[in-house]
């Protein structure tokens, strides 16, 4: 549970005061019945005050108040129903697999794993959610991911216990300094092939195909848009 006005915990040194009342406290007078007091000379009142615990009852109900008062002055917020461990994947990883799976079949199992836990988020700003059956509505031309500055998201976002990552072995996607991440963190590299192509995107119109060709290397993926008219085959794709 987190607060979203802690310091009005400062106002519990307000029991003090039901305390106080309750504690010091006049002594009770007592009543003497007298034929005459004529005969009696004034004096000056001896009824001091002392130090005495009296309403238990009611003194607790009066701390209770306060303290009630104090807890909503504070603001209680339960924290958001989050899993404990989050998948991230890069992109390239889901819209390559076909050509990319054979190289490291074990770390695509485990990928489907969580997939299928309903644990998984691409490696994007946002972290959008992926199910089991999400490969094929992943665009393969993004850029590659900045890995580093999306962890730091993903645990302000689902303030994980633990996160595994997914990702190609690109030097792109490790740049910069790893940061200092209250999660722990298991990162599964995939080691791409020297070059790998692929179809990113078609897109079908009057009089031709217009195809966003990708290409991947070890030092990053470049895309190539190219249009093709007639019903003629797409050569060299």
């Amino acid at each position: 549970m987190t607060w979203q006005a802690g310091f009005w915990w400062w106002g519990l040194a307000a029991l003090a005061v039901p305390i106080a009342v309750h504690l010091w406290s006049r002594a009770a007078a007592r009543r003497l019945r007298v034929g005459s007091v004529a005969l009696f000379a004034p004096a000056a009142s001896r009824r001091a005050r002392r130090l005495r615990l009296t309403d238990a009852l009611l003194l607790a109900l009066r701390c209770l108040l306060v303290a009630a008062v104090v807890l909503a002055l504070a603001g209680p917020r339960l924290p958001p129903a989050t899993a404990a461990e989050w998948g991230l994947v890069e992109a390239l990883l889901v819209a390559q697999r076909r050509q990319l799976e054979a190289l490291d079949p074990q770390l695509y199992a485990r990928l489907d794993a969580v997939a299928a836990a309903g644990r998984l988020r691409l490696l994007a700003p946002s972290l959008p959610r992926l199910g089991a059956a999400d490969g094929g509505g992943v665009a393969g031309d993004l850029p590659p991911a900045d890995l580093w500055s999306l962890l730091r998201e993903a645990e302000a976002r689902l303030a994980p216990r633990r996160l595994e990552v997914f990702a190609s072995d690109r030097l792109a996607v490790l740049a910069g300094e790893r940061p200092a991440l209250a999660a722990a963190v298991d990162v599964h590299l995939l080691p791409l092939p020297g070059t790998a192509r692929w179809i990113a995107r078609a897109a079908a119109g009057e009089g031709g195909v217009a195809l966003a060709v990708a290409t991947s290397r070890a030092g990053g993926t470049a895309v190539e848009h190219r249009r093709y008219e007639g019903a003629g085959e797409a050569g060299g794709v």
